[in-house]
């Protein structure tokens, strides 16, 4: 049975609303919803793929390196460092990507979804999905994880120890991140970084050079 207008002395006159028309609303609202985390779970997938195939050529490239020159000196640098350094631009990239682009489009259609739940509650309670993944989203971890997970910012990660989506998509990319940091350090310290020696300037050049008598004859 559908409403009847409202008929107030100056006020505008307000159509009649079904609930089968809410309903329908809701549902497109959802559609949005599952069509930006589909794109957040393609992205995710992606990175996944590129992430797997850069530690495959972790295999391929053991004992090679390469050499780089910076400020006039040449470094033979492993192979190894540079996968992981790598890593770093490619993971910032998906996580502007995931976090900053679908993300926060996925955040406003639940918003809206939420919104049309809440203004039609009374005449429909069992539209309530938004309200329950809401509730049901965040992951409560000890207070001492905030020092384990210090790469996470989101405020109420460190607040409460509450892990939001916001928080989530934080803890997935910045590990990959902290991981590859300390991995091309790590390698970096223990040899992974040498310079190469300068070759030797002939002696009777480098007399000529410094206008001194060659020695290169002294101590055959």
């Amino acid at each position: 049975m559908s409403k009847k207008p409202i008929d107030l002395p100056g006020a505008a006159i307000v159509p009649p609303v079904e609930a089968r028309d809410i309903i329908d609303i809701w549902k497109y609202v959802v559609s949005v919803q599952m069509h930006f985390n589909d794109m957040e779970m393609k992205v995710r997938n992606l990175f996944f793929t590129i992430i797997a195939a850069m530690l495959g050529l972790i295999g391929v490239s053991q004992g090679k390196s390469v050499l780089i020159t910076l400020a006039e000196e040449k470094y033979v640098v492993s192979s190894l460092i540079l996968i992981f350094v790598s890593m770093i631009p490619i993971t910032l990239l998906f996580y502007f990507i995931d976090r900053f682009w679908y993300h926060r489009l996925l955040v406003g259609a639940v918003k809206k979804c939420i919104e049309i739940e809440n203004a039609h509650k009374t005449l429909l309670p069992e539209i309530s999905l938004g309200e329950a993944i809401s509730r049901e989203s965040p992951v409560g971890f000890p207070m001492w994880t905030r020092w384990l997970f210090f790469f996470v910012r989101e405020k109420r990660f460190r607040q409460s120890g509450q892990l939001h989506s916001d928080g989530k998509i934080e803890l997935l990319y910045k590990s990959v991140i902290t991981v590859a940091v300390l991995l091309a350090l790590t390698f970096g310290w223990f040899g992974g970084v040498t310079p190469q020696p300068r070759p030797k300037v002939n002696c009777v050049l480098a007399a000529l050079l410094e206008k001194i008598e060659p020695t290169c004859q002294r101590n055959k």
